[in-house]
């Protein structure tokens, strides 16, 4: 079955369309991954933002309380700002002195210290609860978490992992609670916080402190005795973001930036999207926003996705490469049926000449007027066996292309002269061009022209291109023939000035039957099959071949074959 110029052309449209809805579909999959994975990004970033900025929140508070006077009382003050609608500022101030008398109420802890142990005494079956925070990052370690029976318990104290920063230890029993800050390893004394107003207390006292700080601190001041880099750090490790980055402190409205770590991010900082606010509590203060910006954000997911995308990319690769050479494929069998139908219409006409000539000269012999005359029966029966011989060539010669292709075949090696293989193929083909009024001109000049080959073919493989020379030619055929060194070996040109042929038919010109039209000269016969028989041949002694021809002006044939190209004798 032929395939229609039409079929072909739907087939090839539906397939590039497809293709190219494959490519689309995958492309919104692979940016809607994508985007899904700059969202997960996004939400751990702003958790570990919000993480941070209770951390610090929660560092400063207690920095500040432990910072305050509370060997015998504590001392709470605040200034309040009164704006009139002159633009004058009035103060009010306002005291709060927590004295000894006032925490009388309060019952004394049972808990003290001894070297690395902490020791505390229960009059009752209590739930006890033990937590130490470090005072810089805000996070808590739970030491003691369970029911214990009354009397004295110990907790051994690791010196190496508090002995150096600032830590508190809260203390909370059903009937009493109490903080204890160790400096450097050295405990300070044990305060009692109210059990029924603990909240209060330390609400009020963090949230009228703040306001003091903001009023009178820059945020910078603030910030100095917290690690915020170290806490931004770990957060983010906790969150799962192992990635530089550069942070800064903000000021809402103006985008004033206070700090900024690394330098050289600063408009990167002001532009990003990744901010929290800071001191989220402050009520009097500027309000501020700690900012994010990773440098290598980008490269970062792109890393994340690269194992997809690769994998993408390769299979949507092999599914082109299939579709290409499907296209290919039918576009080859295609022009491969034409050139089959051209074949059988040549075949057709080459065999229906000679068996139309046996016919006729098999009836004449069997005419009693022929049968009586020798000479006639004669000629007659040389023209039946010539015409025979012609029919048995053809046959030969398509099948011999059949056994070529298949690579089923065996080539007698031997030494051969290439010059000598020239020479005879010159002389076979001699008459046909000075039948022509042509002339053929030999340029034998290779220094090493023997070769390790099957002398039938490469005399077959020269004379067929000599043929086409000689049956391409526009009036007297005039061919030169060159034979020269080369760094690959021994080379042959074959140079013609007859009709050339487009750079179209080049393309197509080594392929099993296909034929270069002639124009208007109908006298040019054959199945295709010259060309493609002399390039297995050459690859088959391990040569190359190269054609350049332009239309109209000739064509030049260079074959090159390596020294020792063939095999051992057979």
């Amino acid at each position: 079955m032929t395939l229609s110029r039409r079929k072909v052309g739907v087939i090839i449209a539906l397939v590039v369309v497809a293709l190219g809805g494959l490519v689309v579909l995958q492309t919104a999959l692979l940016n809607y991954a994508m985007t899904l994975k700059e969202q997960a990004f996004r939400r751990n970033v702003m958790a570990a933002l919000g993480q941070v900025s209770h951390n610090v929140a929660t560092g400063e508070a207690i920095m500040v309380l432990f910072a305050s006077d509370t060997a015998d009382q504590m001392r709470i003050e605040a200034r309040m700002e009164q704006y009139t609608s002159d633009s004058n500022v009035s103060y009010e101030r306002f005291e709060k002195k927590l004295t000894l008398s006032d925490t009388a109420c309060i019952p004394s802890p049972s808990i003290w210290t001894e070297g690395d142990t902490l020791l505390y005494t229960l009059t009752n079956p209590q739930h006890v609860v033990l937590k130490v925070m470090n005072a810089q990052s805000g996070t808590d370690t739970v030491v003691v978490d369970s029911f214990q029976t009354a009397g004295d318990h110990r907790v051994t104290i690791d010196k190496r992992r508090y002995s150096s920063g600032n830590f508190i230890w809260h203390y909370q029993t059903d009937s009493a609670t109490a903080m204890m800050e160790v400096s450097d390893g050295v405990p300070g004394p044990a305060v009692p916080i109210p059990a029924g107003n603990s909240g209060k207390f330390k609400f009020v006292t963090s949230v009228v402190q703040n306001l003091v700080t903001t009023e009178f601190e820059p945020i910078e001041q603030r910030l100095d005795s917290i690690n915020v880099d170290s806490i931004v750090a770990s957060t983010l490790l906790d969150n799962g973001i192992d990635l530089e980055y550069a942070y800064g402190v903000l000021t809402n409205g103006d985008d004033s930036l206070h700090i900024a770590k690394p330098a050289g991010y600063e408009t990167e900082l002001r532009r990003s999207d990744y901010k929290v606010p800071l001191f989220p509590h402050d009520i009097f203060a500027a309000r501020t926003s700690l900012a994010l910006y990773f440098p290598g954000r980008g490269a970062y997911l792109w890393k994340q996705m690269g194992p997809l995308f690769a994998a993408t990319f390769g299979l949507m690769l092999v599914i082109i490469g299939c579709f290409a050479y499907t296209i290919r494929t039918i576009l080859q069998q295609r022009r491969f049926s034409g050139h089959m139908v051209d074949f059988i219409n040549n075949m057709t006409h080459e065999f229906k000449t000679p068996i139309s000539t046996v016919a006729l000269a098999a009836e004449a012999i069997q005419r009693p007027d022929v049968v009586k005359e020798p000479d006639q029966v004669l000629r007659f029966t040389e023209m039946i066996q010539s015409e025979n011989r012609r029919m048995r060539h053809q046959t030969d010669k398509i099948l011999q292309m059949a056994t070529l292709e298949n690579h089923d075949y065996d080539l007698s090696f031997s030494d051969v002269d290439l010059h000598t293989v020239i020479q005879s193929a010159v002389d076979a083909v001699a008459l046909h061009v000075e039948s022509h009024k042509g002339t053929i001109v030999c340029y034998l000049k290779a220094t090493t022209p023997i070769l390790r080959a099957d002398k039938v073919h490469l005399t077959n493989v020269v004379y067929n291109l000599l043929d086409n020379a000689n049956k391409y030619s526009e009036g007297p055929p005039s061919i030169t023939i060159h034979t020269f060194d080369s760094n690959q070996g021994v080379g042959m040109r074959i140079t013609d000035r007859g009709i050339g042929m487009s750079s179209e038919d080049r393309k197509h010109v080594f392929e099993k039957y296909y034929r270069v039209p002639t124009g208007n000269r109908h006298d040019v016969k054959g199945f295709g099959l010259g060309l493609s028989y002399v390039k297995l041949i050459v690859e088959a002694h391990h040569g190359t071949i190269m054609l350049n021809s332009k239309l109209g002006e000739g064509t030049e044939v260079e074959v090159v074959f390596p020294v020792g190209c063939g095999g051992t004798d057979t």
